[in-house]
C-alpha cells in the first residue's frame, strides 16, 4: 500500500506544477509523456519477443534425453561397446 501512497503524492506534486501552465505547453507534455509509455511497452514487447525467440531455439536444439533407459543402462550399453585396440590390427 505504501507504493500506490507514493505514486498518488508524486503524481500530486506534479499536478501542483503543471496545472497552471499552458494548455499548448500541457498538450506538448501529453504528447512527449504518450511517446514515453508507448516506446517503454514496444521495447517490452520486444524484450518478451526475443525470449520467445529464445525458447523456440532452446526448445528445437537443445532437447532432454527422451529414452526410456535409466542412466546405468544407457552407461552399460556404451562399455559393452567398446572394443579394444592393443592387439595390432592384422592387414593381409
Amino acid at each position: 500500500m505504501l507504493r500506490r501512497e507514493s505514486h498518488i503524492k508524486s503524481t500530486d506534486f506534479y499536478w501542483a506544477e503543471l496545472k497552471d501552465l499552458a494548455n499548448d505547453v500541457k498538450l506538448e507534455l501529453i504528447s512527449r509523456l504518450s511517446d514515453s509509455v508507448a516506446s517503454t511497452l514496444s521495447s517490452f514487447d520486444e524484450r518478451e519477443a526475443s525470449t520467445k525467440r529464445t525458447q523456440r531455439f532452446v526448445d528445437k536444439f537443445c532437447g532432454a534425453w527422451a529414452g526410456s533407459e535409466s542412466g546405468d543402462m544407457i552407461l552399460k550399453d556404451l562399455r559393452s561397446s567398446r572394443f579394444s585396440r592393443t592387439n595390432p590390427i592384422e592387414l593381409d
